[in-house]
């Protein structure tokens, strides 16, 4: 009997975009449960490692003299830090957290690709949602509350060091150019992040890809 020639139907021949981005979520996934993590530690440690700061200078200081104004400023700084951190703890907390979830869910999509499951679409699909959903909350929250807590923050440094009379290129001063290139980061950083979620949910969601893995798929 003459074996029968493999079929070269579109529903049998599998799409290199599945193992390739199989591949990418699974890296991406491992490298965002490392860097989440890493923040999360960042969180816990921050606040009591620059209160330890503050208090080692503090006891540098000698009694019963005047505190010297190196000093001074030094303290004022560390203390408009911690200020600074407690008021972003929430928008920082937020981040950590979705920054897990959605590292975690585009690790299980990824692996879901690789394994070619019938639902790995639907699973990088919800991946790619949250992923949307988090950059731009986290981008709202910022505008509306993380620039009015960096102003506050350049504002109080700005006393200390006496930098508010310097000026920068555009009749901006130095606390102004901060908060215009805190922003410009933030905002062009969120558009270049949505680009990989919105590619995988077009990419993904092709006849071609959904026909091969609902025909041949675990």
């Amino acid at each position: 009997m003459i074996p029968q020639p493999p079929s070269f139907s579109p529903g049998d021949l599998e799409p290199g975009r599945i193992r390739v981005f199989g591949i990418m979520h699974i890296v991406f996934g491992a490298l965002g449960l490392l860097g989440g993590s890493f923040f999360v530690a960042m969180l816990l440690v921050v606040d009591p490692l620059v209160l330890w700061f503050q208090d080692l200078v503090e006891s540098e200081l000698p009694s019963g003299s005047a505190v010297p104004p190196e000093a001074e400023m030094m303290i004022g700084a560390f203390d408009a830090l911690r200020i600074l951190m407690k008021e972003l703890a929430l928008l920082n907390w937020i981040h950590a957290v979705t920054s897990l979830v959605v590292a975690v869910l585009i690790l299980v999509a990824g692996i879901r690709l690789v394994k070619k499951r019938r639902n790995a679409v639907q699973s990088s699909n919800l991946y790619s949602w949250a992923s949307v959903a988090r950059r731009l909350i986290y981008l709202v929250l910022f505008l509306t509350t993380g620039v009015q807590a960096m102003r506050r923050y350049h504002g109080k440094i700005e006393e200390l060091t006496g930098a508010a009379s310097a000026s920068a290129p555009g009749n901006l001063n130095m606390m102004q150019l901060q908060e215009v290139f805190g922003v410009a980061t933030t905002v062009s950083s969120t558009f270049v992040a949505l680009v990989y979620p919105i590619l995988a949910l077009v990419m993904l969601n092709k006849p071609l890809v959904k026909g091969y893995l609902d025909k041949n798929g675990a």
